[in-house]
């Protein structure tokens, strides 16, 4: 009976160093996966951390982008209505312009008027004919009292 059995042991001692080695082999390759597996999960998460941070600074920068466009938006309206009143109070300036223009040239006009009619007075009563004239006249122009007495 032992010599029967020999060739079962052998085989099965033989099939038991087979799984062992197997089994071992396995072990290694799933050792091999898990060490794959943890450096791959640790690249991703690097990766998540980094994908995420770089996330909220463009949040952060479109939230900036944001309130500079509300604030120009704001200070281009402001600028648009002090034009508006500097383009209407230049208009007004314009028009004031011309009113003070006019009337200035209406005054010199009567100023010159006034200029030529005092020469041609001062022409008058400086000739020899309203010399004689006033000293045939009698009327003496003559100050009597100061009003201030």
């Amino acid at each position: 009976y032992n010599s029967r059995s020999g060739g079962i042991v052998g085989l099965l001692s033989q099939m038991h160093d087979q799984f062992t080695a197997d089994l071992s082999e396995a072990q290694k390759q799933d050792f091999q996966a898990l060490v794959a597996f943890e450096k791959l999960r640790a690249a991703k998460l690097a990766e998540i951390a980094t994908a995420t941070e770089a996330k909220e600074n463009a949040e952060a920068e479109l939230a900036d982008l944001l309130d500079k466009v509300a604030k120009a938006k704001e200070d281009k309206e402001a600028t648009t209505a002090a034009m508006e009143a500097d383009q209407d109070f230049l208009a007004n300036m314009k028009k004031d312009c011309d009113s003070e223009d006019k009337q200035y040239k209406e005054r010199s006009a009567i100023r010159s008027q006034e200029l030529v009619a005092l020469g041609e007075t001062l022409k008058i009563l400086t000739e020899d004919d309203a010399r004689d004239l006033y000293s045939k006249s009698t009327m003496v122009f003559l100050q009597e009292r100061d009003r201030k007495s």
